[in-house]
């Protein structure tokens, strides 16, 4: 994710990431200094990972916590809708798996194997969370993507191909927006 802020410009901007799970946004925008840093997600569970990531950084850093808003329990599409913002910096989820790559991480670090780490998010996910659900995903990623851009905002995302590679959001949405690489998977949409 620092990669990315390394390649674009958001300094002074109001910044959006509606999908931000446990808040890397935050760990790798707040060293660009944007003027509002915006990250919300359906999912809650995530909330006190984040204030604890984000008090670590405030305690470092001369950033204030007046110029971050976060919200957990609001879906993407309402998230946008109720804050205004400049450019959207997000990470989709993945429309076939809970794990994504991720998996690879959980044995070394939470001690559970990928089916265990899959099943405790399984019973946990709340309604409206749309990983794993195939075209659901898909289709309001894009609806997503189409209101950002008809308002005429900056979107930059993660256009990853899944981890078998047979599939990928560049390649599915390569007929309804142009894309400008940016840095590994992310792209700017237009």
């Amino acid at each position: 994710m620092n990669g990315v802020f390394e390649k674009i410009d958001v300094q002074d901007k109001k910044i959006i990431d509606p999908f931000c799970g446990t808040g890397t946004t935050i760990l790798a925008g707040l060293q660009k200094n944007p003027q509002l840093l915006i990250v919300t997600d359906i999912q809650p569970d995530f909330s006190e990972t984040t204030r604890y990531q984000l008090t670590g950084i405030l305690n470092t850093r001369s950033f204030s916590e007046d110029r971050i808003i976060i919200e957990y329990g609001i879906d993407a599409i309402s998230a946008i809708t109720k804050y205004p913002f400049d450019m959207m910096v997000t990470d989709p989820p993945n429309p076939f798996m809970i794990l994504g790559y991720s998996n690879i991480r959980h044995p070394r670090d939470l001690h559970m194997s990928g089916n265990e780490v899959k099943k405790y998010w399984e019973s946990r996910l709340v309604q409206g969370n749309i990983i794993n659900k195939q075209d659901e995903t898909i289709k309001y990623v894009r609806e997503l993507f189409d209101t950002v851009l008809s308002q005429k905002k900056e979107l930059i995302a993660n256009l990853f191909a899944t981890k078998n590679g047979k599939w990928s959001y560049l390649e599915e949405f390569n007929e309804y927006y142009q894309t400008e690489h940016i840095f590994g998977q992310w792209y700017r949409v237009k």
